[in-house]
Parts: structure tokens; C-alpha cells; sequence
């Protein structure tokens, strides 16, 4: 994980180069970086140095990054590696966990749990330019925040039918 991480955080170039990448040479660039970014997504729930992910840093070596806004680090930030973050969340969406079946959601994946509020986090700050080039992916993660919070509305809705008629009985 650690020679990853670099190659990671490679695109876009941040800071920003002083004379920006012109739209062909950015189109070159950001398509590379998708296509690897698809070949090492499996490896993007491994820990980092100190433990951890990249979506979730325990402190160690990381503790500067921890502030009262932000008690739950991370190496990649959304609204600057938009790409990276969404390969990473659907690899953790997607990951069995060792007790679920191959490419089934996550149980680490609902409403109310850290793995919900970071890919809410992303979809309220990720780089759209850079998702463009990512549509099957971000599609895939529409998809699945749509099918599990459909899931937990209809069981909130379920439970309180029901339990509002039980309190009316008694």
C-alpha cells in the first residue's frame, strides 16, 4: 500500500502546475489514471502505515491531520482526488468482509455508519470534471446509496406502522 499511495494522489497534480494542463493532455492523463485505478482497486482496502485506510486513518503517524472537525482522517480528499476516493468507497461498499458472498454491499455500509457518511461526504464534495471520466463507477455508487437508504426508509416505515399501532393498543 505504501508505493500506492503516491501513485494515487499522482492526478490531478495538487497543487495545481502553474500553467494548467491543456483539455488534450488532461484528457490523456485522467483517462491513465482511471484505467489504474481500476486495476489496483481491489488492493484499496489494504491498511496503511499505522493502520487504518484511505478512507479511514487510524492516528499514528497521521495525528496532525486530526482535528475537532475531523476526527476521522483521511489520506485521500474528495474534492481534490475525486477518483481515487470513488474507487476506494465502492471497493469498501463492495468488499465481503470474509463472511459475505464475493461483490455483495458491505454490512459496514448503512445509514448512521462511517462508511455511509464518507461516500455522503463525497457526494457532497467530489470534483464532477473528474467523475466524468468515472460515469459506470459513479453510476454503480448512485445506484447503491439509492437501493440501501430505499431499504432503510421502508424498514423505518415498517417499524413505525407497526409500532405506532401497538402503542394505540395498549
Amino acid at each position: 500500500m505504501d508505493s500506492l499511495i503516491p501513485q494515487l494522489l499522482a492526478f490531478p497534480p495538487h497543487p495545481p502546475p502553474p500553467i494548467p494542463l491543456n483539455d488534450a493532455e488532461y484528457d490523456k492523463q485522467i483517462k491513465a489514471h482511471v484505467h489504474f485505478l481500476g486495476t489496483v482497486q481491489s488492493k484499496l482496502t489494504s491498511t496503511v502505515p499505522g493502520g487504518g485506510d484511505l478512507l479511514n486513518v487510524s492516528i499514528g503517524p497521521f495525528k496532525a491531520l486530526v482535528s475537532l472537525t475531523n476526527p476521522f482522517p483521511q489520506i485521500i480528499d474528495p474534492s481534490i482526488n475525486s477518483l481515487p476516493y470513488l474507487f476506494a468507497l465502492l471497493a469498501h461498499i463492495f468488499s465481503s468482509g470474509g463472511k459475505q458472498k464475493a461483490g455483495t454491499v458491505s454490512n459496514a455500509f448503512r445509514p448512521g455508519y462511517l462508511l455511509w457518511q464518507k461516500a455522503l461526504d463525497f457526494m457532497e464534495r467530489f470534483d464532477p470534471i473528474q467523475v466524468r471520466y468515472a460515469g459506470n463507477e459513479f453510476r454503480r455508487l448512485v445506484d447503491v446509496i439509492a437501493v440501501v437508504g430505499r431499504r432503510k426508509s421502508e424498514v423505518s416505515a415498517t417499524l413505525y406502522k407497526d409500532g405506532f399501532g401497538i402503542i394505540n393498543h395498549l
